[in-house]
């Protein structure tokens, strides 16, 4: 028999959050301005981080996943402040442990947790329902869902709980 413990405190902000990001479009398998607000939200995370958390970023396609790297280099470029927080971050270690920042295709990232996710759908106005094709492997879906230790917030361009699921298996709108 299960008991459910009362929810004792309210958390300050929701775990799971879904960042909309306005004209982004799907181009050559990726979405770039989606990639730049993720890039956008690093520089926040690095400069406002308080607790010493842990960040890592899923994409469910290689192209986003290299779009974003080359958006952090270039910023990196730019910015030299970030780009000694990005430095110190991709070595980052505790007890042995990799714990600095990744960015990893869906296929990668098996195994590897961090306290906050940033999940990049890469979905927008123009995507076809194929372009969710992962979320017919559920086992690829999980695993995305359940690496982050705190939070995971969602990048997407275009509301896909409109899509139906009939859409994404047979590719029809």
């Amino acid at each position: 028999r299960l008991y459910v413990s009362p929810k004792t405190e309210e958390p300050e902000r929701s775990p799971i959050e879904v960042h909309k990001i306005e004209n982004g479009m799907w181009v050559n398998r990726a979405n770039t301005e989606e990639a730049r607000y993720i890039v956008e939200l690093l520089k926040t995370f690095f400069a406002e981080r308080k607790n010493d958390e842990t960040i890592g970023i899923i994409t469910f396609n290689i192209t986003q996943r290299d779009l974003i790297d080359d958006l952090i280099d270039e910023e990196c470029a730019k910015n030299p402040e970030f780009a000694s927080r990005i430095r110190a971050e991709l070595v980052r270690k505790r007890d042995g442990e990799d714990i600095g920042l990744f960015v990893k295709n869906i296929e990668s990232v098996q195994g590897d947790e961090r306290d906050i996710m940033l999940i990049s759908w890469a979905y927008a106005q123009n995507s076809y329902p194929q372009s969710l094709i992962f979320l017919q492997k559920p086992n690829l879906f999980n695993v995305a869902i359940t690496r982050a230790r705190y939070k995971t917030i969602n990048f997407i361009s275009k509301n896909i709980f409109k899509t139906t699921p009939l859409a994404i298996i047979t590719g029809k709108k």
